[in-house]
C-alpha cells in the first residue's frame, strides 16, 4: 500500500500476539470491535476467516465501507465440499 495512505491493521483477539479480549466472544462481537476501529467510508481489505468479518461489517454497517476486497478468504466454509481444493492440511503439514 501507498505511504501516504492511512491505515489500520485488525487482528483476532487472542490469537498470536493479540491480547484476549473479553468483549468478543461472538462473530458479531468480532464485527462490532471491527466497526469501532475504521472510518467512515473505508477501504476495506480481508483475508481469510477475516471475509467473513468483513462481509457482516458491510451488511451491518453499508456507510463504514466505500471498498470491499476479500482475498483468500472462504470465511470458514468447508470449500472441499463446494468442488474446490482445500490445502488447509496440506499447508499445516508443511509449516515448522
Amino acid at each position: 500500500m501507498a505511504d501516504h495512505w492511512q491505515t489500520e491493521l485488525l487482528s483476532w483477539p487472542g490469537a498470536g500476539a493479540q491480547p484476549h479480549d473479553p468483549a468478543v466472544a461472538s462473530y458479531d462481537d468480532l464485527v462490532t470491535v471491527t466497526a469501532a476501529a475504521i472510518a467512515d467510508g473505508s477501504d476495506v481489505v480481508a483475508q481469510s476467516m477475516g471475509g467473513i468479518v468483513a462481509v457482516g461489517l458491510a451488511i451491518r454497517y453499508p456507510h463504514r465501507i466505500r471498498r470491499l476486497v476479500l482475498v483468500a478468504t472462504s470465511g470458514g466454509l468447508d470449500v472441499a465440499s463446494l468442488g474446490a481444493q482445500d490445502w488447509r492440511d496440506e499447508y499445516a503439514m508443511e509449516s515448522p
